[in-house]
């Protein structure tokens, strides 16, 4: 794996747990929905 991955791979991490934490379906299918925009983006600035 390459070290430059790893800050990008901790704060995906750090999104997925926020994200998990949701109590409501509806919350967390809105979750998921900003999740891969946020993913997108960091993958374009990468």
């Amino acid at each position: 794996m390459d070290r430059d991955n790893i800050p990008f791979l901790f704060e995906a991490a750090v999104v997925l747990a926020t994200f998990v934490h949701q109590s409501h379906s509806l919350s967390m299918f809105m979750g998921m929905n900003s999740l891969a925009v946020y993913l997108q983006l960091q993958v374009v600035w990468v």
